[in-house]
């Protein structure tokens, strides 16, 4: 599982570059063909070495698929209500795929001692029907750029660095020394270093494509291999500081809300399995209320997006999935599930359900065609981010207050940090979309 989230995570960035500038529908079809067949292999390989090299190339092939799909979304639904539609079908994809995963997943590795193969076979099916329906994937979504160059140093350094500092994060919330452990520190510190690297190098490249010359301007005046040689950066620096640091905004408010969810995943089921010593099963049907929910808020975000105000819907998000970790927070071993555990599973879905598809709007309106699916990657890279940082930070203070205090205070104040994860973006919500109205008219707002 490792190896597929690790290969996934690492190679959105220069994935959704690829889509920009070759083409979404083809970098799509890319992805899913390789997904299909490394799932296959998945189903038949008989050891764990082997096993592990094709779910990494199967995460490899969802991070070529999944910035295309946002690009081929961005610039082919331009009107409403069927934009909000679009990118509220493909925010139903995380609840839906949780509750489907679980109960399938479950129901067919049941069925014997190899069922957990058939489901690399499932997923391998599911990628297929992608493929065959790639006649509806409309060929206007092809890239535009003229300059095709790609940069190669930055496609490196990004892909390395993100991949060292996920994979650094996430050893230190699993291992028992945590940050002690002596390898993790000097791979932390080599990814930031690496990523800083690749912010200087493409700002190096996004100033040189700069200065030259329009198709309107005297090319004269520099050498003939200027714009020949001139390669564009797999991501534009001043994207982030457009239309008055927006897009920097929503992809904080989007950080803070996943930290805040995927804390209470993690933090509920210690409070169920290692708190009060229920099995897995009863941990999940416990939890199910928050994906049900999650499906019929995504059902609605399609009613409420194109009628309520975008700050309206994004604190609503925040205030409900902070409400989720406050009502824990509070719970003790002895209370009743239906006081707070339910109430607690009903709102946690709200954060995520109600960011994703507007902050895919609303980035998506935010940057060019070009940029589109550059811009779905940074999207989903924070989510990812933010998912494996929390599972680090949240085990920090668990173990360090469970030592001293007992686990339920451990798992207070842990909740009370996701808590307030949630409720921070209410302050960039306050600072940076406060003038703005309904998500598509985003743009609009200078």
């Amino acid at each position: 599982m490792h190896g597929l989230t690790s290969a996934h995570h690492s190679g959105l960035l220069v994935s959704g570059r690829l889509a920009d500038l070759y083409g979404r529908k083809r970098l799509y079809l890319i992805g899913m063909i390789v997904v299909v067949i490394a799932n296959v292999i998945s189903g038949v390989i008989p050891t764990q070495i082997a096993l592990t090299v094709f779910r990494a190339f199967s995460g490899l092939g969802l991070s070529i698929s999944s910035p295309a799909g946002f690009g081929i979304i961005g610039t082919n639904f331009r009107q409403e209500p069927w934009r909000t539609f679009a990118f509220a079908a493909l925010g139903l994809g995380t609840p839906l795929g949780a509750v489907l995963g679980e109960i399938m997943g479950g129901l067919i590795a049941g069925t014997g001692k190899k069922g957990w193969q058939y489901l690399y076979f499932l997923l391998a099916g599911f990628a297929q029907m992608e493929i065959g329906d790639r006649e509806h994937i409309h060929q206007s979504t092809e890239g535009k750029t003229q300059n095709r160059q790609i940069d190669w140093i930055g496609a490196g350094l990004i892909t390395i660095g993100i991949s060292l500092l996920l994979f650094s994060i996430t050893q230190a919330g699993l291992v028992e020394k945590g940050w002690r452990t002596p390898y993790i520190s000097p791979i932390f510190s080599f990814s930031i270093i690496l990523i800083l690297i690749f912010g200087w190098w493409e700002h190096k490249l996004e100033y040189e494509s700069s200065v030259i010359p329009t198709s309107q301007e005297s090319p004269t005046a520099y050498p003939p291999t200027a714009i020949k040689d001139s390669i564009p950066p797999i991501v534009r620096l001043s994207i982030f500081s457009r239309h008055k640091w927006r897009i920097s905004a929503i992809l904080g408010i989007a950080f803070f809300d996943w930290l805040g969810i995927c804390g209470w995943v993690y933090l509920t089921s210690v409070y169920y399995q290692d708190l009060l010593g229920y099995s897995p099963l009863k941990n999940a049907l416990y939890i199910l209320p928050a994906p049900i929910t999650g499906i019929i808020c995504s059902c609605l975000v399609t009613l409420i997006v194109p009628r309520v105000k975008a700050p309206i819907l994004l604190a609503l998000g925040g205030i409900s999935s902070g409400l989720a970790n406050a009502l824990f927070a509070f719970q003790s071993p002895n209370t009743i599930y239906w006081k707070n555990e339910f109430f607690s599973a009903i709102l946690q879905p709200f954060g995520g359900d109600l960011t994703i598809p507007i902050g895919s709007i609303i980035i998506s309106n935010l940057v060019e065609d070009d940029e589109q699916s550059v811009a779905g990657a940074l999207f989903q890279i924070s989510l990812q981010i933010a998912g494996c940082l929390d599972l680090c930070i949240s085990s920090i203070i668990l173990t360090q207050v469970e030592s001293i205090h007992g686990l339920l205070k451990g798992l207070q104040i842990a909740f009370w940090f996701n808590a307030t994860c949630c409720w921070f973006v209410l302050v960039i919500i306050f600072l940076a979309f406060r003038k703005v109205g309904l998500a598509k008219d985003i743009a609009k707002v200078i």
